[in-house]
């Protein structure tokens, strides 16, 4: 995003009046960069917020701007590009396609140029920018978040974290890739670009684990994991076969999938939701009644275990997950239907375990064995679930006949991995009050 003139340099003031940037290597001599040899900055995004610090700090010590247009003395053709390089996205499907990525155009224009012009060089510089130190380090909750993380941010926590972090900003650049068409060889512009393209990704990528740590997210570690999966690689071929379409975009509708369908726990979302259920029982309710508690604690110990409840109340998963967490056990993952997945009350549901599932998905080859793959690697990891066989809420009070959608995938689940013994643990809830 590169904005005119005089906007960037009334954003440049705005921001020099608050943040306050921290540049490594230090010194920065040390990234031995040729003043006679154009240079390409290589970011992650590309953030405005995050080029006008690079802008800054450029000036400060002298080194070429990133926001110009690239200057090649032998190879004209080189000012077609400023001179910054966006790598894609953070994203699961990168996972998949590291053999056969979608190449960059400004990349391959910048090969063709530097074979016309065998005497041209480039400098590339990965570089990092993080507003302030990782969560661990932070002292308060307005800090952890609003912390610099593995998760992808919107403008409006982008504009908070620079409020709250400005200060503590890091500017980190990786050492230099020099390119000339000597170094080529024999290799076409397709190897080049994608050896490039992977090791500006692995630069970055140790940039940020140096600096805030391994990405330990459940759901983006497990999205990533899940998308590289056998079956879901073999179901994405045989959708792209059918339809005609590429690859690359049958593997961005399976993370589109997995995107709607996965939870993402949050022990702050717990924790807020453990302190409201708590208010709210004690205003409503004169009391709760929990039978055979021990005999669960003593399943939970060599089980992988599957909560069956009835379904009457959308109270129900809430108490489920309320009295299960004071028993000490680990709150199961529960499956909800997506019309829950709504503003707001979505994220907070995905934050305390709930992972959404459509009613119906007869057909969908691809959507059931992404939903297949990531129900059976919750079960291979010993996370407890929740699911109602009746498939959905009853309005009379009365069970509904069972539906055996889920049952089936849990039983396949079971027989792909046989990590621990399965148990399915019925369990009734019932408001009713005998006269």
């Amino acid at each position: 995003m590169l904005h005119s003139r005089p906007l960037n340099r009334i954003a440049r003031k705005l921001l020099h009046l608050w943040v306050s940037a921290r540049v490594l290597p230090k010194p920065i001599g040390d990234l031995q960069l040729d003043p006679q040899i154009p240079v390409v900055y290589v970011v992650e995004t590309r953030s405005w917020s995050n080029l006008l610090v690079l802008q800054q700090q450029c000036e400060r010590f002298r080194l070429p701007p990133p926001l110009q247009r690239i200057h090649g003395e032998q190879a004209l053709e080189l000012q077609r590009w400023h001179s910054i390089y966006t790598i894609a996205p953070r994203q699961a499907v990168r996972g998949w396609l590291k053999n056969q990525p979608k190449r960059s155009r400004m990349l391959r224009g910048i090969v063709e140029v530097l074979r016309e012009n065998p005497t041209q060089k480039l400098q590339f510089v990965p570089v990092s920018i993080f507003w302030g130190r990782p969560v661990a380090m932070q002292k308060n909750w307005l800090q952890i978040l609003f912390a610099d993380s593995w998760a992808p941010v919107n403008r409006l926590k982008k504009l908070l974290t620079i409020a709250i972090h400005g200060r503590e900003t890091l500017v980190k650049f990786s050492d230099l890739v020099c390119l000339q068409a000597g170094d080529f060889g024999d290799s076409t512009d397709d190897e080049i670009i994608d050896r490039l393209q992977q090791t500006f990704s692995r630069r970055l990528r140790e940039n940020r684990v140096e600096t805030l740590g391994p990405d330990i997210s459940h759901s983006r570690t497990l999205v990533r994991k899940l998308i590289m999966n056998p079956a879901v690689q073999n179901a994405i071929g045989r959708r792209s076969a059918e339809e005609g379409r590429s690859e690359y975009k049958i593997a961005l509708q399976a993370h589109r999938y997995l995107d709607e369908i996965v939870a993402s726990c949050s022990q702050i979302t717990i924790r807020l939701m453990q302190l409201g259920l708590t208010a709210f029982w004690n205003r409503f309710y004169s009391g709760i009644k929990l039978y055979h508690q021990d005999t669960l604690r003593n399943l939970s110990a060599s089980h992988e275990i599957i909560y069956v409840p009835c379904h009457r109340s959308h109270i129900d998963y809430l108490l489920l997950s309320y009295v299960i967490y004071y028993q000490g056990l680990a709150i199961p993952y529960i499956a909800a239907g997506k019309n829950l997945n709504m503003p707001i009350i979505g994220r907070i549901l995905r934050g305390g375990g709930a992972f959404f599932i459509r009613r119906s998905f007869k057909g969908n080859e691809l959507y059931s064995t992404v939903l297949f793959e990531y129900l059976a690697s919750l079960m291979a990891q010993g996370v407890p679930i929740e699911y109602f066989v009746e498939g959905g809420r009853s309005r009379t009070g009365r069970l509904l006949q069972p539906k055996p959608g889920m049952l089936s995938m849990s039983a396949r689940g079971f027989l792909k991995y046989r990590k621990k013994p399965l148990a399915f643990v019925p369990v009734y809830i019932g408001y009713e009050k005998l006269m």
